[in-house]
């Protein structure tokens, strides 16, 4: 009796094949989209095509994920989660990280589950450690062994989960109030250096946020490429207003570089946040510090001329007139629209001598 040739196999059983995948991930959570495709009859086992519904748009261009690693500690005035792209979905941001002020944070990659997110935090919040609920979690998961998921609670307990079956090379470490972790790296080595990185790293915590990525990228990242990145921090403490609990909330979807991409918008965040706390000065009262977070805003904001027009503004609003008209007169000679629009301002936003000012600014060229 001879052996079948491939020409005479007989044609693929779709149906069997689902059940196989079911048993191997067991119930795949919202995030996870297993489609077989049933165009046409497959003559082998070889030539079934799985994919994901979520895929990368450019299947020409090379594409990764980067690694995540999350910081949580008592009076450290925030917390933190970072992550970059898992498996092959597009805009990660909207499904890796989670996180609450006051509460903990969640990241739910590899075969991703994004009800370990919103499950993690629910759980964490009614009083339940990380240890804890990710052990809880993982326990009621058919599919954790194809799973990687951190967690880190309101008192800096950590806990991480690499399942037995995420894609090679995955490995995680968790640290004194911090986790790092990774799937589907070139090296084994890369969640190791993210630690080193991101403990070895100086200054405010998504400083060392991102040094920790930059560091696995260093050691050789994802076997796939990049393609998009995300930065979550809230705050330590929450003030009962979620909206204002996040402190960066930055999201980079679909790009060749996304690492640089989240360093640059990154900075216009910061630049922003010292630009509120300006203006805050200037309502308060308080010129000093109102002047060191204007230059603090024009120096994260670079080529960026807004910080330096509500500079401008608020220059003229305390009377300083010269000061802001020369500002104002700079960055209006690259771009009039500038100078049309302090001609726009309310009332509220200037001096008291209006249509006087008005005239000068009708002057800048």
């Amino acid at each position: 009796m001879t052996s079948q040739t491939e020409s005479q196999a007989p044609p693929c059983n779709i149906a069997s094949t689902r059940r196989r995948l079911r048993q191997a991930l067991g119930s795949p959570g919202p995030g996870l989209w297993f489609t077989l495709d049933e165009s046409r009859r497959y003559r082998s086992q070889e030539e079934v095509k799985t994919r994901y519904e979520v895929s990368r748009t450019n299947r020409n261009s090379r594409s990764r994920s980067v690694p995540y690693v999350f910081d949580s500690r008592p009076g450290r005035g925030h917390r933190a989660a970072r992550c970059g792209r898992p498996v092959s979905l597009l805009s990660v941001g909207a499904v890796v990280p989670w996180a609450e002020a006051g509460v903990g944070v969640v990241a739910t990659q590899a075969m991703v589950d994004p009800a370990y997110g919103p499950r993690g935090l629910e759980l964490m919040r009614a009083g339940s450690n990380a240890p804890e609920t990710l052990s809880k979690l993982a326990a009621a998961d058919p599919g954790r062994e194809v799973r990687q998921v951190a967690m880190v609670d309101s008192e800096g307990r950590a806990a991480a989960h690499t399942g037995s079956s995420t894609i090679p090379e995955a490995g995680h470490i968790v640290g004194d109030g911090f986790s790092v972790q990774a799937n589907m790296m070139l090296r084994n080595t890369v969640w190791a250096a993210m630690a080193d990185g991101y403990r070895s790293t100086r200054g405010e915590l998504v400083d060392r946020l991102l040094a920790a990525l930059d560091a696995a990228e260093a050691e050789g990242g994802d076997i796939r490429g990049r393609q998009s990145a995300a930065l979550l921090i809230v705050a330590a403490k929450s003030s009962g207003r979620p909206w204002s609990d996040k402190l960066f909330d930055i999201r980079v979807d679909d790009t060749r570089e996304p690492l640089a991409e989240l360093r640059r918008l990154a900075g216009i965040s910061r630049a922003f946040q010292h630009l509120r706390l300006a203006q805050a000065a200037l309502a308060r009262g308080d010129s000093r510090v109102m002047n060191t977070e204007f230059e603090q805003a024009a120096r994260f904001g670079g080529d960026n001329p807004e910080m330096r027009f509500w500079q401008a503004v608020a220059l003229m609003q305390c009377e300083r007139i010269n000061e802001g008209l020369a500002i104002l007169a700079n960055i209006s000679a690259s771009d009039a629209n500038w100078r049309e629009l302090a001609l726009r301002l309310p009332d509220y936003m200037l001096p008291r001598n209006r249509e006087e000012l008005f005239g000068r600014i009708r002057k800048l060229r």
